[in-house]
């Protein structure tokens, strides 16, 4: 990874991140409140229910942003470090330290935040100090780590499902998921992590009265007294919330890193022809042209996509290993061959691809199908 690269993965996550975290939290935040308030249903009078929604927000705000920020800073550079973008098993990793990274602002964040929507007659720095003068430092870090028992399975279900249906609708499309279906894929990923670790949750809030209680015999009490159902209680709602959430917050992200982090003049069509130039093609993907008899199409959708096509019938398989091959012979970031920056790419490998090309019967074979490429 470049300077350069480190540069861009850090500027992408800290502002793409930040901007994602207090989009997600200042439009759901009057929801929230109303749920929070609705829980503290002994201490909360319903006549206030819809009253001073946002109250608290500013705490909310406060912490959403340096943590998102935070976690996708924590997620990116691990994944790049690793130089497997596409791994899963790298992306449960990254998630799993990046959660554990943002949980470090955003436990005492949502603390001050859930006693401010309930007290909503007391100022936010009324309340830390409050909190500060009764239990010390560590009571805005109460439960820390049961938040990151129920955060990191999460992460590491939601991330790599999101990372995975991205690749997939970007390779069945041929080019990058645009921000809207970047959040449809957040959002069905929260959905599926947040219905699958819905048990989870709800052995952490049994647990939380007796510390000493084993996780193991949480769920034996759980199964005696409530029976198996009890575990998924909840999982519509919970599911629902995530879900909508998880398309505002990925939304957020994929439009802002679309709209701020791509070099629009790498990719000018007065640059870079719509036609398949041969000093582009490796020995290794010319040989597949021909045994296959695929052609292959190189040509921009838009200056900042770029869109493979390949004509024969059972596409699908050939389209993924060829898009392999590519990002192998170039030495891209990630397996998405059609990602920002891809002509850049191929524009400083020209020169030595181009003296790899020596053999002429491939170089004819290539020449002989041009007129067939737009």
């Amino acid at each position: 990874m470049t300077d350069i690269d480190l540069l861009e993965t850090v500027q992408r996550s800290l502002i793409s991140g930040s901007l994602a975290g207090c989009t997600v939290d200042l439009l759901l935040y009057p929801i929230d409140t109303v749920k929070t308030r609705l829980q503290q249903k002994a201490n909360f009078h319903r006549r206030f229910l819809f009253s001073s929604l946002y109250f608290g927000v500013g705490s909310a705000m406060i912490g959403s942003g340096p943590s998102s920020a935070i976690f996708f800073l924590s997620y990116n550079l691990i994944k790049q470090t690793a130089n497997s973008s596409s791994s899963s098993q790298v992306s449960m990793i990254a998630a799993a330290f990046g959660e554990t990274c943002a949980c470090f602002v955003r436990v005492p964040t949502e603390v001050i935040k859930q006693r401010a929507q309930v007290n909503r007659n007391l100022r936010l720095s009324t309340i830390v100090r409050s909190c500060l003068r009764d239990e010390g430092l560590s009571g805005l870090y109460r439960g820390y780590f049961a938040t990151l028992a129920r955060e990191i399975p999460f992460s590491m279900i939601q991330y790599p499902l999101w990372e995975f249906f991205k690749e997939y609708q970007s390779i069945k499309q041929a080019y990058p998921v645009s921000p809207w279906q970047g959040a449809l894929c957040g959002s069905i990923a929260g959905g599926i992590a947040a219905s699958i670790t819905t048990p989870l949750g709800r052995l952490i809030e049994h647990s939380h009265p007796d510390a000493s209680s084993h996780f193991l015999q949480v769920i034996i009490n759980i199964l005696k007294t409530e029976g198996f159902s009890a575990l998924y209680c909840g999982v519509v709602p919970r599911t629902t919330w995530i879900s909508i959430g998880g398309f505002v917050y990925f939304g957020a992200f994929e439009f802002v890193t679309s709209s701020f982090f791509c070099n629009k003049s790498e990719y000018e069509t007065d640059k870079f022809r719509p036609d398949l130039q041969l000093e582009y093609l490796s020995e290794e993907l010319i040989k597949k042209c021909e045994t296959s008899e695929i052609i292959l199409e190189l040509h921009l959708r838009i200056p900042t996509k770029i869109k493979f096509e390949f004509r024969k019938n059972k596409f699908q398989s050939n389209r993924r290993q060829l898009a392999a091959t590519l990002s192998n012979q170039y030495h891209l970031p990630n397996r998405h061959v059609f990602m920002k920056r891809t002509m850049a790419h191929l524009h400083e490998k020209s020169n030595l691809l181009h003296e790899r090309l020596t053999d002429k019967k491939k170089i004819d074979y290539v020449k002989e199908h041009q007129h067939e490429l737009k």
